[in-house]
């Protein structure tokens, strides 16, 4: 950022003065002095630290593929087909059809992965909305996913196909969190939820809503809700509206799930 801020400068300067040439050759800055600024800028440009981790170039990819800190994914680190990839070390990595495979950069990518993996970084995934027949992700999950990566937390917005349905067993999330929606089953496993919609809703009315928060209340399962006058569906993040800020709260709920329990 401060070389960022020295480039800025130098390049106000150079426009200045390149507007009083009009005032003759004296007047005009050396090229010397311009080349100055521009090496003092590449001179404090930020070091990037690499990341630290259990891996080296030595280390054998077998025992990538193995870590418990993956569990069950990190076969798919590599390719899952093995006759596509060979070499027994990060080092000596090889994949089919490639050329200039920088050992270091493996590296880098998998120790960073593994210390992500470690420390349990939370993540969100933002499903859009769009009637089960197109997918409003321009709306209803990108802006959400943008807003969360500037939180510092790892977002995605899953463009599905509509009408397909169907699961396997996944992992429980911390907490769901529901923007104007009609859906009203519920079960007493349920996650943590937190639920907003406009009162002028005309597709997912609010009291619908209301109820099923509600009845999750009852089977003590945190929720939280908010209902906003005059909105109508689809308000997004909801800037400048009376829904505005909407985020904040729900990620401050996200949050409070996932404390530790005293």
């Amino acid at each position: 950022m401060k070389g960022t801020a020295i480039l800025a400068s130098a390049l106000c300067l150079a426009l200045s003065l390149t507007g009083c040439r009009a005032g003759g050759a004296d007047s005009a800055a050396p090229a010397d002095r311009v080349q100055q600024e521009v090496e003092t800028v590449q001179e404090e440009e930020p070091v990037q630290q690499e990341p630290t981790g259990p891996f080296t170039v030595d280390t054998p990819v077998e025992a990538v593929l193995q870590d418990e800190v993956f569990g069950d994914y990190g076969r798919l680190l590599f390719p899952v087909d093995t006759g596509y990839w060979s070499g027994d070390t990060l080092g000596e990595l090889q994949l089919t059809w490639y050329n200039n495979i920088d050992p270091e950069e493996t590296v880098e990518i998998v120790n960073t992965l593994w210390q992500r993996a470690e420390a349990g970084a939370p993540f969100a995934v933002c499903n859009a909305g769009g009637g089960f027949a197109y997918v409003g992700a321009m709306q209803d999950s990108f802006p959400h996913a943008l807003e969360l990566s500037k939180r510092g937390y790892n977002a995605f917005a899953l463009i599905y196909r509509p009408g397909a349905f169907g699961e396997e067993d996944l992992p429980q999330p911390a907490a769901v969190v529901l923007q104007y929606t009609g859906h009203a089953e519920y079960t007493p496993e349920d996650p943590p939820t937190f639920a907003c919609v406009g009162e002028s809703d005309w597709i997912a009315n609010w009291r619908t809503m209301e109820r099923r928060l509600q009845a999750l209340q009852d089977l003590g399962i945190p929720t939280e809700f908010h209902h906003y006058p005059g909105l109508p569906h689809g308000f997004g993040l909801g800037t400048g509206t009376v829904a505005e800020g909407w985020l904040d709260e729900a990620v401050a709920f996200w949050e409070a799930q996932r404390a530790p329990q005293s």
